[in-house]
């Protein structure tokens, strides 16, 4: 029914249906006129097959309870949320909310691939500056993408409007544990605009809409996410364990400091993003002045340490030759002739079915990313009933097949860990 208004219905004594604005997953939204004040405004309505959905129900009521709460010119604004009640015993929740003619982020960019860097910088901006007032209100938004967000037409600059905070909740300062936001397994939001800790169910505070945005500020000046793949799962997965390509390295002539304002907001880390989205729309108006990106203490010290990076190789180069020569001396190193196809010995894993042997290659294919190949050598060294070594064993033969490949970054990668790990566990 809710579906299918005519035009004229008078809903809630007050708001004439005019017509029908588009229908979605989750609500039907309406044209209409509010008589009393003589102004048009757009009513959604609760889909009628999900009125009795006690989730979906709670969640349109909370919508309604956030966007009462905030008042920005760059978010959509509140009227009212109330029950319609056409005839007894029959209740149609809806909001209604300031009506926008204007074009949605999504349409421009399908159109234009690409905006021009000043143009997407000024976009994202003021998306801060509007999120930044939602956050002050413990509010995130949590689903972040072009669809969400509305270039008002007849303007002489873009100006945008940030639309459907329906995933949005309350929520406290990052550093408070007892908000959690997103319970374990409990996964919303758009894959390629999902943080980690977002696309692998954890908490989420308001970090997490400032990863969102680095994605979408590097989709604008790119035209394209910066993770893509043949599944959600396969994005998810990149999500969490990735880093995308440099956008300098997808278009040419990007302002200084794009890539270090994008790679902040991008940390897999929350502690390691922009701690607010302040701080985030601060770098913004830096890179835009041509001043370069905003610094906290984390990256600068980060981009000090990078100095030393060829004496780091280098004491990193002599330890793991001299963890080589020492597994070496104790008959773990097999002769330069096993290459993958060779295999490798490992231990039955406990609660698994025994595994006597795994060839070199499976392994490499199977774990593709530094962190899960780190992981599954730790458990094959710890799990081994033989020396410890065995897990330096493994590390180095999976170094080994990235050379003979010419990956050299991961092997690097994985270098870097057994320095750590060698370090932490004090081995000679």
């Amino acid at each position: 029914m809710i579906e299918n208004l005519k035009t004229g219905t008078i809903v809630d004594e007050r708001y004439s249906i005019a017509e029908l604005l588009g229908v979605g997953g989750m609500g039907t939204v309406y044209l209409a006129t509010e008589s009393s004040v003589d102004r048009k405004v757009a009513i959604k309505f609760l889909q009628s097959g999900l009125i009795a959905d006690e989730d979906s129900f709670s969640r349109f009521e909370r919508e309604g309870r956030i966007l009462s709460r905030l008042s920005h010119p760059g978010i959509l604004t509140f009227y009212r949320f109330g029950l319609w009640n056409p005839e007894p015993g029959v209740s149609f929740p809806f909001i209604a909310m300031e009506y926008l003619q204007g074009t949605s982020l999504r349409s421009v960019l399908d159109e234009q691939q690409r905006l021009a860097p000043d143009r997407a910088l000024n976009i994202v901006e003021q998306l801060c500056e509007s999120l930044a007032s939602a956050h002050n209100l413990n509010i995130v938004h949590r689903d972040l993408k072009p669809n969400n967000i509305m270039l008002i037409a007849n303007t002489e600059r873009d100006v945008i409007k940030v639309l459907d905070f329906g995933l949005a909740k309350f929520c406290r300062t990052p550093d408070a544990q007892s908000q959690h936001l997103t319970q374990t397994g409990n996964l919303v939001g758009s894959v390629h605009y999902m943080s980690p800790e977002q696309s692998t169910g954890r908490v989420v505070d308001a970090r997490s809409d400032i990863y969102s945005a680095g994605c979408l500020l590097y989709e604008l000046l790119t035209g394209a996410p910066p993770f893509n793949a043949d599944s959600a799962v396969g994005i998810l997965y990149m999500q969490a364990n990735d880093h995308p390509i440099l956008a300098s390295e997808k278009v040419r002539d990007l302002p200084p400091g794009v890539d270090a304002l994008i790679g902040k907001a991008m940390e897999k880390l929350p502690e390691n993003r922009y701690q607010s989205m302040s701080l985030f729309l601060q770098a913004i108006r830096l890179v835009r002045a041509g001043g370069g990106e905003v610094l906290d203490p984390p990256t600068r010290k980060k981009l000090r340490r990078s100095r030393l990076a060829p004496f780091v190789l280098l004491a990193l180069l002599l330890t793991v030759l001299g963890i080589y020569q020492m597994l070496d001396s104790r008959g773990y190193i097999n002769p330069p002739d096993l290459r993958p196809a060779r295999p490798v010995e490992v231990a039955p894993q406990p609660d698994a079915s025994p595994i006597s042997t795994a060839s070199f290659a499976e392994l490499a294919r199977d774990v593709q990313r530094t962190e899960r190949r780190f992981d599954q050598a730790t458990r094959l060294g710890q799990d081994a009933s033989g020396p410890a070594e065995l897990l330096y064993l493994n590390l180095l033969r999976l170094v080994e097949y990235d050379l003979y490949h010419g990956r050299e970054d991961d092997a690097l990668a994985l270098l870097s860990k057994m320095i750590r790990i060698a370090l932490a566990s004090g081995t000679d």
